[in-house]
């Protein structure tokens, strides 16, 4: 039913939780799993009396890009280990715009991810990738309440 399931991932252990249920719905619907986490762009502080040249924020750029690679491939060679096809992407851009384009160009069928579970002042404050995708997206997701399962 689906072929491609797409897993975002933030590099947090809460955002790990998601990926037991798209293994287990990856392996019984025989489909391409891909993780992607997204790079927003490194923007220098306007303040503080640091000073960034483009090279050096060029170069903190790709080191966040490639950091965030190597944590994909991981997971990926873990899941790979257990049979699963898995392709891994790192993104660059507002979070959520990135993961809505990735579905529509990558003809993602199914979004599985984490949620926080914030509510109130804190949702407000930090605002949720998860409902932006779920307003914006055209297919199925699944979402799983992660708040309260780490300890």
């Amino acid at each position: 039913m689906y072929r491609r399931i797409m897993a975002p991932l933030d590099g947090s252990d809460l955002a790990e939780l998601a990926l037991p249920h798209a293994e287990d719905l990856a392996r019984k619907e025989i489909s391409e799993l891909d993780l992607i986490m997204v790079v927003e762009q490194f923007e220098a502080p306007v303040h503080g009396g640091v000073v960034f040249d483009e090279e050096t924020i060029e170069q903190i750029q790709h080191n966040q890009e490639a950091a965030t690679q190597d944590y994909l491939n991981k997971l990926a060679d873990r899941l790979r280990a257990r049979g699963i096809d898995v392709r891994t992407s790192v993104l660059t851009r507002k979070i959520a715009d990135s993961l809505i384009d990735y579905v529509i160009v990558n003809s993602i069928e199914l979004i599985i991810m984490a949620t926080h579970g914030r509510s109130g002042v804190s949702r407000w404050i930090w605002g949720s990738i998860a409902e932006k995708i779920l307003h914006a997206s055209t297919v199925p997701i699944l979402l799983i309440h992660a708040a309260g399962k780490l300890q």
